[in-house]
């Protein structure tokens, strides 16, 4: 194996640590963000297959694909750039919001639980929308600083 191999292997290893260390602390987060309580009410786009199941697992799992490393790294290099608030900010852009400013950003599809564990990496506070009925979050991200980035894309 050449140097750039390696490099390459050490980048996606530490890169999937990173990803699961966050996966391991929010067991409820899968690749569309996380599971909502199904008891709030609320109907969402994508049907939430039970905790424990074979589904569940796959939404899981997919937050360690290589296209889900990809879009963590680009998560992780625009989060750099974002101010952080005292707390977590709801008047902010939710986390759905927070993965299109980045697909504006990076030219680049991003998943929302991707935008997430990125956000959780980064150390940012994170606090689940709806309490809990949402697959969505809320972080303590400066709106003013998460615009800046992005500029005349808005």
């Amino acid at each position: 194996m050449d140097d750039a191999a390696f490099q390459s292997d050490l980048r996606k290893l530490n890169l999937r640590q990173a990803i699961q260390s966050v996966m391991d602390q929010h067991p409820l987060l899968g690749i569309h963000g996380f599971m909502p309580n199904r008891g709030a009410g609320h109907a969402f786009v994508i049907e939430w297959p039970e905790l424990g199941t074979e589904e569940f697992d796959h939404l899981r799992r997919a937050m360690l694909s290589e296209d889900a490393l990809i879009q963590f790294e680009h998560c992780c290099s625009f989060l750099d750039n974002v101010a952080r608030t005292p707390e977590v900010n709801f008047e902010c852009y939710s986390s759905f919001g927070l993965k299109n400013l980045i697909e504006e950003w990076a030219d680049a599809y991003i998943l929302n639980g991707i935008a997430i564990a990125a956000a959780v990496h980064k150390g940012f506070l994170i606090q689940q929308h709806d309490s809990g009925a949402s697959p969505n979050a809320a972080f303590n991200m400066s709106k003013a600083s998460l615009e800046e980035l992005i500029g005349d894309r808005l």
